[in-house]
């Protein structure tokens, strides 16, 4: 099929949260980290294998609607593209947003196929609306 047209496939299921189309396009040995801070716990750790992505994309799936995110640019070298991506996260409990955020992914491809995500977000806007988030639960109980 070729990387661009997994890459288009792969962020179009995304958008759509289409996660099981999604995850198709992921390499059985893909690994997936959010990278950043230990402080978001599960949000930055590093997944190994497709039984643990399915985890991490159910929880982020459940969270996180990227769908207004679009491609800035694009640069690709042998196996691997970087995708610079711009727009608003929803946080999709209480339809809160992340506005106009900024997503840098390191994608690389084995057998038409995504073996390593890497995806670079501002973690500390992140932890920032997260802690917001928590506090005004707990001010609510």
């Amino acid at each position: 099929m070729g990387n661009k047209k997994v890459l288009r496939k792969f962020y179009d299921a995304r958008a759509k949260s289409e996660q099981e189309k999604h995850l198709s396009y992921v390499h059985p040995d893909c690994t997936f980290q959010i990278i950043g801070t230990d402080k978001l716990g599960e949000f930055t750790k590093r997944w190994i294998g497709k039984e643990e992505i399915e985890k991490a994309a159910t929880m982020l799936f459940a969270a996180w609607d990227l769908s207004q995110l679009k491609i800035v640019t694009q640069h690709h070298s042998k196996d691997t593209i970087y995708v610079h991506r711009r727009g608003d996260v929803i946080f999709i409990p209480d339809g809160s947003r992340i506005e106009d955020t900024q997503v840098v992914d390191k994608l690389t491809f084995k057998d038409d196929l995504i073996v390593e995500y890497l995806q670079f977000v501002d973690t500390f806007a992140v932890n920032e609306f997260m802690t917001k988030k928590n506090s005004k639960k707990k001010a609510t109980k």
